[in-house]
């Protein structure tokens, strides 16, 4: 989904008019599940400075859950 209002990024707080808040929400949330869905982003970053040790990670979380969250903070 686009978002195609003007929104702001600050650290790790986004921020839209009020009226936007909702499909806002829904725009992030789906773009966290394609991202963590498709990509290892701590992998990515360990092959991007060649790294020879791969990280520790256990995938037994799946990204998706956030769609039914009650609270998701990116």
């Amino acid at each position: 989904m686009d978002f195609p209002y003007s929104f702001t990024c600050i650290h790790d707080s986004v921020l839209a008019g009020v009226n936007h808040i909702d499909e806002l929400n829904t725009a992030l949330r789906a773009a966290y599940t394609k991202l963590f869905t498709e990509h290892s982003p701590l992998h990515d970053f360990a092959d991007a400075i060649g790294s020879t040790v791969k990280p520790p990670m256990v995938y037994d979380f799946d990204p998706a859950v956030v769609q039914d969250s009650p609270y998701f903070f990116c």
